[in-house]
């Protein structure tokens, strides 16, 4: 009797204990799932490097390559440098390694598995892998930017496999059970260090990493979060979306969250808009997915941001150069004929009336020649303000290039497109004076062409009111309309 209840004993206690283990290894697999999704969803290729050998690699990193993850591990990492960059990338390598100073970014090339020239850019940071020091790299593909600029992301990363086996019988139990307890904890260590090993990369990567609970509150980040939200650790903890984006943003994120909760499928935000703490407001690309519990179910989401402000700022500022003239700020060649065909489809559907108006200086040639470029950029500028003041606002101005100018005026009928170019021809002609120069002899030349009077199409309208301002070139300083010129043959 005492026996079996003694094997009962122990056969609980055996039942407790390999209930206890599962739940650890539960949490472990989890937690490493975690940071391989992000590894594997970081916007650049990552690489380890260790001892001169590439010590791991993400899909990102392999794919820019066109190998796969196992051809480049373990290998030399100048294998895959251009023979002519193989010097600078393997000494910059060693300084990092000896703790010597090497710049944190720099370019190099590589040739891809097709043999095709790819720029990179490699931002380095020093981490303990495995014990020793060895690098870690952040590579982007700046091929494009090399040739005029572009970026993407994709990246991918395996986890280890876990292989476990349970105890069979009761009556080596104990041994069993201790044998079993040991290869647990094996596996525990290793998941520990995975897990270790992706804090390392979330922690060092410049991307910013964020979880939420499904009302939307931050329940953990990185360091690249802090510099992004200009907060401290403290300031971030719990605190809700709504509390550092503006009520615009807040609504789409609420759909987004609402969108992947209902699908489960991961989606990217563009132009996610955040308020920093001192009040500044930054554009972010933000890609999130869901993040699910034990049993599956939805219990938050995780995203990776970037600050793509800069780069909105320019390619704003691209467009804006595209549109506009860089020396007077009115708009260029490119814009007025775009504008043409806008003003003249509205007029056509809405039968309302254009007058088109090519103006031309006279001897602005003698300006430069007499003054130099200089002073003939200045009074360009002067012009343009002045044909600024002379229209109305929804009139449309432009630079077509050296000395000419254009007017779209919209619905003429309200006005006299003759008064309007009067009162030009007498506003630039005036006197323009800078420091001790005066210059009274400019003056201008103007044509204008009607629709629908004179014709039906940009190309004819463009056309008669350039003829007509050649006409009133001939005597300089006055107006002619594209009906006078007809008139007059």
């Amino acid at each position: 009797m005492e026996k079996n209840n003694a094997l009962k004993i122990l056969e609980n206690k055996v039942q407790e204990l390999k209930k206890n283990i599962d739940q650890n290894r539960s949490g472990f697999e989890k937690s490493d799932n975690i940071y391989h999704v992000i590894v594997e969803n970081a916007s650049a290729g990552i690489v380890i490097a260790q001892d001169h050998h590439i010590q791991f690699v993400n899909s990102l990193a392999a794919e820019l390559m066109g190998y796969s993850v196992e051809e480049m591990t373990s290998r030399h990492f100048v294998d895959f440098v251009h023979p002519d960059d193989r010097e600078i990338v393997y000494n910059r390598h060693t300084k990092r390694i000896n703790r010597q100073y090497a710049k944190p970014v720099y370019n190099f090339r590589v040739l891809t598995r097709n043999k095709a020239l790819m720029w990179l850019e490699a931002k380095v940071v020093i981490i303990e892998f495995a014990g020793k020091p060895a690098t870690l790299n952040y590579l982007s593909d700046i091929t494009r930017q090399k040739q005029a600029e572009a970026e993407l992301e994709l990246y991918r990363n395996r986890l280890e496999e876990i292989v476990e086996q349970r105890t069979a019988e009761y009556v080596n139990a104990n041994a069993k059970l201790q044998q079993e307890i040991v290869e647990r904890n094996k596996v525990t260590e290793a998941l520990r260090k995975s897990e270790d090993r992706y804090k390392t990369i979330i922690g060092s990567i410049e991307e910013g990493y964020f979880e939420v609970d499904l009302a939307g509150n931050l329940t953990f980040f990185n360091r690249a979060m802090l510099k992004i939200s200009g907060s401290t650790h403290d300031e971030l903890v719990g605190i809700n979306n709504l509390s550092y984006t503006t009520p615009e943003t807040a609504k789409l994120m609420y759909k987004v969250f609402s969108d992947i909760y209902k699908t489960g499928k991961p989606v990217t935000v563009m132009d996610y808009e955040i308020i920093r703490k001192d009040g500044t407001k930054r554009v972010l690309e933000v890609s999130t997915s869901l993040i699910e519990d034990r049993k599956n179910k939805p219990s938050g989401f995780r995203g990776i941001a970037r600050d793509v402000t800069e780069r909105k700022k320019y390619e704003e500022k691209l467009v804006y150069l595209a549109y506009h003239d860089s020396l007077t700020g009115l708009f260029n060649r490119k814009a007025f004929m775009e504008r043409m065909e806008e003003t003249l489809a509205f007029a056509v559907r809405y039968k309302m009336r254009i007058a088109v108006m090519f103006i031309d200086l006279d001897r602005f040639k003698e300006v430069n020649d007499r003054f130099g470029h200089k002073m003939g950029d200045i009074v360009l500028q002067e012009v343009s303000k002045r044909l600024q003041a002379s229209v109305r606002r929804s009139d449309y101005i432009c630079r077509m290039g050296g000395d000419e100018f254009t007017v779209i005026l919209r619905n003429p009928n309200e006005f006299s497109p003759a008064k309007v170019a009067d009162n030009l021809l007498k506003n630039i002609s005036k006197p323009y004076c800078h420091n001790d120069i005066t210059i009274d002899f400019v003056s201008s030349s103007i044509g204008i062409s009607h629709f629908p009077d004179d014709g039906h199409d940009v190309e004819h309208l463009i056309k008669y009111a350039d003829t007509a301002m050649y006409a009133a070139k001939e005597t300089k300083n006055r107006c002619v309309s594209y009906n006078e010129c007809q008139l007059s043959h």
